[in-house]
């Protein structure tokens, strides 16, 4: 009897630790979510000779179909808070959230089930670099000016998989929907973007300046 009941112990243990590669068989997403709208915001730190820059991105979410979890992609990002919020911007229980490195999956697992044809809203802070230079994602090039000063500036290659470098998405081509963007730099640096500028601000700190681009359709 004893001998039975360290074998079923065992056979219990067995399923609760399946790892999580198992519970996904593709390296495409599920399709029981889909973004209809990132708003995303971007502070760098380059003006002070800081590679580091954090972020927020809140995105809206169509829920496909029943599902108690948000499957998307991340990767090089260090996630400092995950939230969500229904359609009526009250806050939903996140049970937990874990990185896959194998797929660059980033799953958060939700306290409720998420009814098909609901919307929500995920806003996750994150923390990441520029400090790289492979020329994929958000990454850091360097030139001399006049005076042989060396500096550096960031910039963005996205295709066809690399914005999961930059910043928490659902990373695929065949995924399209808008965005609305801000960048914080110093006021001596310019923000460069292939979306109109709406609009320029001076935050409190006067050496910084916030670019914000108007809503654009994008793959990433």
């Amino acid at each position: 009897m004893k001998w039975k009941e360290l074998s079923y112990l065992a056979v219990i243990l067995l399923v609760i630790c399946v790892p999580i590669s198992e519970a996904f068989e593709s390296f495409r997403l599920p399709n029981t979510t889909i973004p209809t709208h990132y708003d995303l915001f971007i502070n760098t730190e380059i003006h002070n000779g800081d590679l580091d820059y954090n972020g927020t991105v809140k995105i809206a979410i169509n829920i496909l179909e029943d599902t108690k979890q948000i499957v998307l992609h991340s990767s090089r990002s260090t996630l400092v808070n995950v939230e969500l919020t229904n359609d009526n911007q009250l806050p939903m229980k996140v049970i937990n959230y874990e990185l896959h490195n194998e797929r660059e999956f980033l799953v958060v697992y939700t306290a409720d089930v998420l009814k098909s044809g609901s919307r929500v809203v995920l806003a996750i802070d994150f923390l990441n670099s520029i400090n790289r230079t492979d020329q994929a994602g958000f990454y850091r090039t360097s030139y001399t000016d006049d005076d042989g000063t060396l500096k550096y500036s960031g910039v963005t290659q996205f295709q066809a998989c690399d914005a999961r470098s930059a910043f928490p998405c659902y990373d695929e081509p065949g995924i399209k929907t808008t965005f609305d963007v801000r960048i914080a730099c110093g006021i001596d640096y310019h923000a460069r973007s292939n979306a109109e500028i709406a609009s320029i601000s001076i935050l409190i700190d006067p050496s910084i300046v916030r670019l914000t681009n108007g809503s654009q359709a994008a793959s990433h």
